[in-house]
């Protein structure tokens, strides 16, 4: 060590954990966007849009709009020529308040309340919309209470609450459910939890295990197809990452980690599941999962009690507020997509959001951090003059600074000797900014950059000397 200008790897996503400090990376409020040169890049951040009656409760794109559930109420949100955001209330009234199942075809949406009451908006070949409940099973037909539900082969497909056996509607009929369409998993039976379309079948994550179910008309009967069990059990709504379908599965001996359906490898590090598992298998069974797109990159999000986990390809944590700490939730709900613009919601007011490529959630200010290290070989004591990074600044009149800390064994150091630089003035886009004598190490140089700014800043390079 030595060289001048040598370079230091930008974290590409959640690394080590609490017995392994000195191998500890991670990204808050940032994600890599992969290239000839990778990029430390801001997350979208939140804008208002406006208030409306009550708190989220769930939306989905249907009928050209976006149909939110609010409290008790329905409202169909549009955006017109000006960018603002139209809700205009739809008859009906949604019971209970908890969060609702829905799913669309092409002329229905159901709506089911989680463990309560199902209703159905038709839309008929004149645009007019009507309004039905769903009646309940009472043991000759009828919707029993959903965890979750899914449109396929022109019906859909509702897990009960309770785990019992999978329910279908008819035909292109949400409001109807006969008794004779019910079957569950026939290789390994247990409760049943979620479900999704793969590949033209079905798939039903259950205590234990994913069984994928191919409709057999001449039995009347969603058989298990011949091969695609997976032998982990499903915690959490399933979710799509480009052609896959990501989940949070759980071992035998209760550990949970994140999967990738068709490998039994887990695709979370150590560090993710670290962060998971400090939660049961109940906890994380009320995660809110959202899977969206941003500037072409694929994102799912699971909304933890204490913080938001968030997937791009690797893994990062994502987060509303400066806390000065790792901890918190992001503002970002119940993102669905209208006309390419994503609308979000809130379970705790009544905020309207759109994401945007801004540095704020409705009007906070981001923290990011970035946390990487430099090693040397066993007994390499080395000493580090200069750290210096590449950063894209150069948009706002007001000043913005970064700070950096390092750490000697990976644990103690980080924010209590935090050294602070400009971020630079307005106009200068290509910036280099650099802290000067670092100290000296024993094999070991734990580096930490957090800045709280209402620009966006990517990094794309790190360098010591």
């Amino acid at each position: 060590m030595g060289l001048s200008l040598n370079p230091i790897n930008l974290p590409t996503g959640i690394r080590g954990d609490v017995n392994t400090p000195k191998q500890q990376e991670f990204l808050v409020n940032l994600f890599v966007e992969r290239g000839e040169r990778p990029t430390a890049s801001a997350r979208p951040g939140i804008v208002s849009k406006g208030e409306i009656y009550g708190k989220t409760r769930g939306q989905i794109f249907f009928n050209n709009a976006i149909y939110r559930i609010s409290a008790d109420k329905i409202f169909k949100l549009t955006i017109n020529v000006s960018g603002n955001v139209i809700a205009e209330e739809q008859a009906g009234t949604i019971t209970g308040s908890a969060d609702v199942v829905l799913v669309a075809s092409f002329t229905q949406l159901f709506i089911g309340v989680k463990g309560g009451d199902s209703f159905v908006i038709s839309v008929d070949d004149n645009g007019v919309e009507t309004f039905d409940a769903v009646p309940a099973f009472n043991g000759t037909g009828g919707l029993k209470p959903v965890r979750d539900c899914e449109f396929l082969d022109s019906r859909f497909v509702a897990v009960p609450f309770d785990g019992g056996p999978i329910q279908w509607s008819k035909v292109g009929d949400a409001r109807e459910w006969p008794i004779e369409n019910r079957s569950d998993a026939e290789q390994l039976p247990d409760d049943n939890f979620q479900i999704i379309e793969n590949d033209g079948l079905l798939l039903v994550g259950g205590e234990r295990s994913i069984e994928r179910l191919n409709y057999d008309p001449q039995r009347n009967i969603y058989a298990s197809a011949s091969q695609g069990r997976s032998d982990h059990g499903v915690v959490s709504d399933f979710a799509r990452f480009y052609g896959g379908i990501v989940y949070l599965g759980k071992y035998e001996n209760g550990q949970v980690s994140v999967f990738n359906y068709g490998n039994d490898i887990p695709i979370s590090s150590k560090g993710v599941d670290e962060i998971l598992n400090q939660y049961t298998v109940d906890e994380l069974r009320n995660v809110r999962v959202e899977s969206f797109t941003w500037r072409g990159q694929n994102m799912v999000t699971w909304r933890l009690p204490e913080e938001t986990l968030y997937y791009y390809g690797d893994f990062g944590t994502i987060k509303t507020g400066v806390s000065g700490n790792f901890k918190g939730v992001w503002a970002g709900q119940y993102i669905a997509s209208l006309g390419g613009r994503l609308l979000c919601g809130d379970n705790q007011t009544n905020r309207i959001g759109l994401l945007s490529d801004v540095s704020e959630d409705y009007g906070e200010q981001v923290e990011y951090v970035l946390r990487t290290y430099l090693r040397g070989t066993p007994r390499d004591n080395f000493r580090v003059g200069r750290i210096a990074a590449s950063v894209t600044t150069g948009q706002s009149n007001e000043p913005h600074t970064i700070a950096l800390s390092v750490s000697e064994d990976g644990v103690q150091g980080y924010r209590n000797n935090e050294r602070y630089e400009d971020l630079g003035p307005v106009g200068v886009f290509n910036n280099e900014i650099s802290w000067q004598q670092i100290g000296n190490f024993d094999n070991f140089c734990g580096i930490q950059l957090r800045w709280v700014t209402d620009i966006k800043v990517p990094m794309d390079a790190l360098h010591y000397e």
